[in-house]
Protein backbone atom coordinates (compact mmCIF):
# COMPACT_ATOMS: atom_id res chain seq x y z
CA UNK A 1 0.00 0.00 0.00
CA UNK A 2 2.72 2.43 1.03
CA UNK A 3 4.67 1.91 -2.12
CA UNK A 4 1.36 1.78 -4.56
CA UNK A 5 0.54 5.39 -3.09
CA UNK A 6 4.58 6.65 -3.39
CA UNK A 7 4.38 5.79 -7.02
CA UNK A 8 1.07 7.42 -7.60
CA UNK A 9 2.89 10.75 -6.07
CA UNK A 10 6.08 10.43 -7.85
CA UNK A 11 3.45 9.84 -10.99
CA UNK A 12 1.69 12.79 -10.13
CA UNK A 13 4.90 14.94 -9.68
CA UNK A 14 5.95 13.67 -13.35
CA UNK A 15 2.72 14.68 -14.95
CA UNK A 16 2.90 18.23 -13.32
CA UNK A 17 6.42 19.11 -14.36
CA UNK A 18 5.67 17.29 -17.92
CA UNK A 19 2.90 19.09 -18.30
CA UNK A 20 4.96 22.52 -16.95
CA UNK A 21 7.37 21.91 -19.79
CA UNK A 22 4.67 21.78 -22.52
CA UNK A 23 3.76 24.75 -21.32
CA UNK A 24 6.39 26.53 -21.19
CA UNK A 25 7.45 25.18 -24.70
CA UNK A 26 4.58 26.68 -26.08
CA UNK A 27 5.06 30.63 -24.36
CA UNK A 28 8.67 30.24 -25.22
CA UNK A 29 9.11 27.90 -28.39
CA UNK A 30 12.00 29.93 -29.91
CA UNK A 31 14.60 29.21 -27.03
CA UNK A 32 13.01 26.05 -26.40
CA UNK A 33 13.68 25.22 -29.73
CA UNK A 34 17.37 26.14 -29.55
CA UNK A 35 17.73 24.50 -25.94
CA UNK A 36 16.42 21.35 -26.90
CA UNK A 37 18.98 21.55 -30.34
CA UNK A 38 21.77 22.36 -28.16
CA UNK A 39 21.01 19.02 -25.62
CA UNK A 40 20.01 16.62 -28.94
CA UNK A 41 23.17 17.85 -30.14
CA UNK A 42 25.44 17.31 -26.82
CA UNK A 43 23.65 13.94 -26.74
CA UNK A 44 24.36 12.67 -30.07
CA UNK A 45 28.10 13.86 -29.88
CA UNK A 46 28.54 12.11 -26.72
CA UNK A 47 26.68 9.26 -27.88
CA UNK A 48 28.72 9.26 -30.78
CA UNK A 49 32.02 9.48 -28.93
CA UNK A 50 31.42 6.47 -27.09
CA UNK A 51 29.76 4.80 -30.23
CA UNK A 52 33.50 5.38 -32.11
CA UNK A 53 34.89 3.97 -28.72
CA UNK A 54 32.92 1.36 -29.07
CA UNK A 55 33.28 0.42 -32.45
CA UNK A 56 37.33 0.77 -32.19
CA UNK A 57 37.30 -1.93 -29.15
CA UNK A 58 35.95 -4.50 -31.71
CA UNK A 59 37.89 -7.11 -32.99
CA UNK A 60 39.11 -6.21 -36.67
CA UNK A 61 37.77 -9.20 -38.51
CA UNK A 62 34.14 -8.42 -37.44
CA UNK A 63 32.21 -7.55 -40.61
CA UNK A 64 29.68 -5.00 -39.16
CA UNK A 65 32.74 -2.94 -37.36
CA UNK A 66 33.10 -0.54 -40.39
CA UNK A 67 29.73 -0.18 -40.94
CA UNK A 68 29.62 0.31 -36.77
CA UNK A 69 32.45 2.85 -36.81
CA UNK A 70 31.05 4.46 -40.13
CA UNK A 71 27.40 4.93 -37.87
CA UNK A 72 29.58 6.48 -34.59
CA UNK A 73 31.20 8.73 -36.91
CA UNK A 74 28.23 10.19 -38.57
CA UNK A 75 26.62 10.57 -34.94
CA UNK A 76 29.54 13.08 -33.71
CA UNK A 77 29.42 15.25 -36.91
CA UNK A 78 25.39 15.40 -36.48
CA UNK A 79 26.37 16.16 -32.82
CA UNK A 80 29.11 18.50 -33.51
CA UNK A 81 26.50 20.63 -36.45
CA UNK A 82 23.99 20.74 -33.62
CA UNK A 83 25.99 21.69 -30.84
CA UNK A 84 28.19 23.98 -32.43
CA UNK A 85 26.53 24.97 -35.48
CA UNK A 86 23.72 27.50 -36.60
CA UNK A 87 20.88 26.62 -34.28
CA UNK A 88 18.64 27.42 -37.15
CA UNK A 89 19.82 25.34 -39.47
CA UNK A 90 19.75 22.30 -37.07
CA UNK A 91 16.35 22.99 -35.82
CA UNK A 92 14.88 23.17 -39.35
CA UNK A 93 16.95 19.60 -39.73
CA UNK A 94 15.28 18.08 -36.93
CA UNK A 95 11.69 20.11 -38.42
CA UNK A 96 11.96 18.31 -41.55
CA UNK A 97 13.06 14.54 -40.21
CA UNK A 98 9.69 15.27 -37.97
CA UNK A 99 7.62 15.95 -41.12
CA UNK A 100 8.75 13.44 -43.12
CA UNK A 101 8.24 10.87 -40.39
CA UNK A 102 4.78 12.63 -40.47
CA UNK A 103 4.49 11.54 -44.14
CA UNK A 104 5.91 8.17 -44.01
CA UNK A 105 3.54 7.37 -40.88
CA UNK A 106 0.76 8.71 -43.04
CA UNK A 107 1.22 6.61 -45.99
CA UNK A 108 1.89 3.49 -43.79
CA UNK A 109 -1.70 4.34 -42.14
CA UNK A 110 -3.25 4.67 -45.65
CA UNK A 111 -1.72 1.29 -47.10
CA UNK A 112 -3.64 -0.09 -43.28
CA UNK A 113 -6.52 1.26 -44.31
CA UNK A 114 -7.68 -1.02 -46.77
CA UNK A 115 -8.04 -3.77 -43.68
CA UNK A 116 -10.79 -1.37 -42.18
CA UNK A 117 -13.96 -2.85 -42.82
CA UNK A 118 -16.31 0.05 -42.70
CA UNK A 119 -16.49 2.54 -45.73
CA UNK A 120 -17.18 5.63 -43.72
CA UNK A 121 -13.97 5.07 -41.23
CA UNK A 122 -11.71 4.29 -44.40
CA UNK A 123 -12.49 7.25 -45.85
CA UNK A 124 -11.99 9.31 -43.11
CA UNK A 125 -9.15 7.60 -41.95
CA UNK A 126 -7.41 8.14 -45.25
CA UNK A 127 -8.74 12.21 -45.85
CA UNK A 128 -6.73 12.65 -42.34
CA UNK A 129 -3.40 10.84 -43.58
CA UNK A 130 -4.05 12.93 -46.94
CA UNK A 131 -4.22 16.16 -45.36
CA UNK A 132 -0.92 15.52 -42.72
CA UNK A 133 0.64 14.42 -45.64
CA UNK A 134 -0.33 17.82 -47.70
CA UNK A 135 0.06 20.15 -45.02
CA UNK A 136 3.85 18.26 -43.80
CA UNK A 137 4.40 18.67 -47.88
CA UNK A 138 3.72 22.27 -47.62
CA UNK A 139 5.17 23.18 -44.05
CA UNK A 140 8.80 22.30 -45.69
CA UNK A 141 8.69 25.12 -47.80
CA UNK A 142 8.18 27.27 -45.43
CA UNK A 143 11.34 26.39 -42.70
CA UNK A 144 10.03 28.86 -39.91
CA UNK A 145 6.68 27.10 -40.36
CA UNK A 146 8.51 23.82 -39.84
CA UNK A 147 10.41 25.08 -36.82
CA UNK A 148 7.15 25.68 -35.51
CA UNK A 149 5.42 22.40 -35.89
CA UNK A 150 8.67 21.39 -34.19
CA UNK A 151 8.42 23.35 -31.09
CA UNK A 152 4.74 22.44 -30.86
CA UNK A 153 4.72 18.98 -31.75
CA UNK A 154 7.58 18.71 -28.19
CA UNK A 155 4.91 20.73 -26.57
CA UNK A 156 2.11 18.93 -27.16
CA UNK A 157 3.86 15.61 -26.50
CA UNK A 158 4.99 16.94 -23.08
CA UNK A 159 1.56 17.69 -22.27
CA UNK A 160 -0.08 14.60 -23.25
CA UNK A 161 2.85 12.65 -21.77
CA UNK A 162 1.86 14.59 -18.28
CA UNK A 163 -1.78 14.27 -18.76
CA UNK A 164 -0.86 10.37 -19.36
CA UNK A 165 1.08 10.40 -16.04
CA UNK A 166 -1.61 12.11 -14.05
CA UNK A 167 -4.10 9.96 -15.32
CA UNK A 168 -2.44 6.57 -14.12
CA UNK A 169 -1.76 8.34 -11.19
CA UNK A 170 -5.59 9.08 -10.35
CA UNK A 171 -7.02 5.68 -12.09
CA UNK A 172 -4.38 3.05 -11.62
Amino acid sequence: MEQNSTRRIWSMIAGGVFIALGIFVISNPIKSLQTGVLIVGMLMLVGGVLAVIDAMSLPKVLSMRQTLLFDAIMLVLMGALFTFGNTFIASTALSYILLWWFILTSIIQIQFSFVIGKTWVKLASNAVNLFVIAMSIYTMFNPLLANSVLAFAIAYNFIFMGVSRLGIALFD
